[in-house]
């Protein structure tokens, strides 16, 4: 039974028919196998090359996507790490501003040093304390971090009315997302 040829549309061609009369399209090369074994066998190893390749570009998306979460996930878990750092110098500086508080009640006064207040030092990793700076009617807590790193935790300072500020000698833009102790 013939059928059309796939270039020109040929109907004259057969199961024998090697080249298209009209186009010279060659239908079948010299030699070629016809047996339905071999057709199944190379119907077969292309499906399998397929799904191999499509499997290696999906790894390769996966593999992809996977790095850029964690290439992105990495400085993200440093601020983190750093914000945690800065919440332990706010937790001492408030400490120290209640001792100051509780030693103005006692003597009409504020506290020149750390020792006159009774401040244990809990062993801070990241700060050191210290008051920079007392009077009658005020003072000054400085929190210094530990290490001098860049990108580390910023040094920070307290006021007697319990403003925070992100950098020493209390000065600066008032932090008022954790300030919260003033009047």
């Amino acid at each position: 039974m013939p059928y059309p040829c796939p270039a020109c549309h040929a109907p004259a061609i057969t199961r024998h028919t090697r080249v298209c009369p009209r186009c010279r399209y060659v239908v079948r090369p010299q030699g070629a196998s016809t047996s339905r074994a071999a057709r199944d066998i190379f119907e077969a190893l292309d499906r399998i090359l397929n799904v191999t390749l499509l499997v290696t570009v999906l790894t390769a998306v996966v593999a992809f996507v996977t790095a850029k979460l964690v290439i992105d996930a990495i400085p993200m878990m440093e601020r983190v790490s750093v914000r945690k750092k800065e919440q332990e110098g706010v937790r001492l500086l408030r400490r120290v501003y209640e001792l100051q508080h509780s030693y103005y009640d006692r003597n009409s006064a504020y506290a020149a040093n750390l020792e006159l207040l009774d401040w244990q030092d809990p062993g801070s990793r990241s700060y050191s304390i210290q008051v920079s700076s007392a009077y009658r009617d005020g003072f000054c807590l400085e929190a210094e971090p530990i290490t001098g790193d860049e990108n580390g935790p910023r040094p920070m300072s307290m006021n007697a009315d319990g403003f925070l500020y992100h950098q020493n000698g209390c000065t600066g833009t008032v932090d008022v997302r954790r300030s919260g102790i003033g009047p």
